[in-house]
């Protein structure tokens, strides 16, 4: 999922005639000036080196909490490192696929 989602901001970044086809599927409108506005606010609001933020996480567990209970007590049962690692993600990054060419 990972690799995925790092290859999707790949593709955000360095060819958005493909980003917008994905935009008219999904969004489903073909109306240039809401593709082009779409595109350049995803451009601008996800990070070319998506590194997880810890405070992010805590932010979801509380969220889901009333959901999930076991959310509730994942913080104090579990170290940042067992939840929360870069690894994967810098393992991606190194293979330059973020690098904007």
């Amino acid at each position: 999922m990972v690799k995925s989602y790092i290859e999707a901001i790949h593709i955000v970044r360095t060819n958005s005639e493909e980003a917008k086809r994905a935009f008219v599927k999904y969004r489903k409108t073909r109306e240039p000036k809401q593709l082009e506005d779409a595109y350049q606010t995803l451009r601008e609001t996800v990070k070319a080196k998506p590194y997880p933020n810890l405070e992010a996480f805590k932010t979801i567990f509380k969220d889901v909490s009333a959901r999930i209970p076991a959310a509730k007590t994942a913080n104090r049962r579990t170290s940042s490192t067992q939840v929360f690692s870069k690894n994967w993600t810098s393992q991606v990054i190194s293979t330059g696929c973020t690098d904007n060419r």
